[in-house]
């Protein structure tokens, strides 16, 4: 079928056929483009259905389906796996036969995601892509000896984050958070802020798991696969004795607290600060108190020195406070 788009003072028109790498033109009439259209359509009809699709198997879409079906419920990300699934089933990608999948149809794909999402999404989706057909060849006997998706170039993912909060921001987060009608989103942020756990880990904290006479929250498991015992200072303790009294926390869904969030930082003004840059300013905030690396790395649970710098912003003016202390001192 063939889809035109008007782009800048030119046509472009993509024609994408089920078994068949999708083909684009630009055009300065839309005529032009049409004209062409109907003469690619027609040929690729005129194809002998012995010759081409009989013993061409399942598509990248069939297989998806499949991977979606069998692979991704073995993911505790399963899903937010689902949802990019979808996503990549909306490309053309996902009508070619996986035998005649090639390099050049997946770095389509990557291009035109680029233009749309940022490159470390674009990553994950080539990731599931990848696997998909790593799996199909090895457990689903598709007869191809060389993975396309593996032959392509990966786009560059710089997505560190360094933002971290003032003084002043702190204080209007919390104006707002006291404002707000959303009784959950105060007590999550303020977890947030004073132990470094994600959302999805504070979400789903139950009171037996909370042992707030030796200041211990216990998480049976986390992103990493493994379970970790975070140590909580007393504004998390006084935080978390109120709810207590109910078995699970925070009975709130992740799309509650997301649109909470969202409301939270329109109210306090804060530009281009995210729910879990909480995370990146509680892990900073441990070393300024002079913890060790073996100290916050049990608290993040991060396993690499690596994964936990990037987490790392330090203040320069309080590092230059604390030399300055030291000078003096000697």
């Amino acid at each position: 079928m063939a889809t035109f788009r008007l782009r800048g003072d030119s046509w472009q028109v993509q024609i994408r056929r089920c078994g068949h790498t999708p083909v684009s033109r630009s055009f300065a009439r839309r005529d032009d483009a049409e004209e062409w259209a109907r003469r690619i359509e027609s040929g690729i009809t005129e194809d002998r259905p012995n010759s081409q699709h009989v013993n061409d198997g399942p598509t990248v879409g069939q297989l998806l389906d499949r991977y979606e079906r069998d692979i991704t419920p073995t993911k505790r990300s399963c899903d937010r796996e689902r949802d990019k699934i979808r996503v990549i089933k909306r490309y053309a990608i996902s009508t070619i036969y996986a035998l005649k999948l090639n390099s050049e149809a997946v770095v389509r794909y990557r291009d035109e995601r680029l233009q749309i999402v940022k490159p470390a999404t674009v990553r994950r989706e080539l990731a599931i892509i990848r696997h998909c057909i790593e799996i199909a060849m090895r457990e689903w006997s598709l007869p191809i000896t060389i993975n396309p998706a593996h032959r392509i170039r990966l786009p560059r993912a710089d997505n560190a984050r360094d933002r971290r909060l003032d003084e002043t921001e702190y204080r209007r987060l919390m104006t707002a958070l006291n404002d707000s009608r959303r009784w959950y989103m105060k007590p999550i942020v303020i977890l947030a802020l004073e132990t470094g756990m994600r959302r999805g880990e504070i979400l789903s904290l139950e009171a037996k798991n909370v042992d707030l006479t030796d200041g211990i929250a216990f998480l049976p498991l986390t992103k990493n696969g493994r379970s970790r015992r975070v140590p909580l200072t007393q504004k998390a303790i006084e935080t978390l004795k109120p709810l207590v009294t109910r078995s699970r926390l925070f009975p709130i869904s992740a799309p509650s607290v997301r649109q909470g969030w969202l409301d939270i930082t329109r109210r306090a003004a804060l530009i281009d600060f995210r729910l879990h840059d909480c995370r990146h300013e509680a892990i900073s905030r441990f070393f300024e108190l002079g913890l060790s690396i073996p100290e916050v790395a049990l608290i993040s649970g991060h396993r690499s020195l690596a994964m936990l710098h990037r987490y790392i912003h330090l203040r320069p003016e309080n590092v230059a406070r604390k030399l300055r202390l030291s000078s003096s001192a000697s």
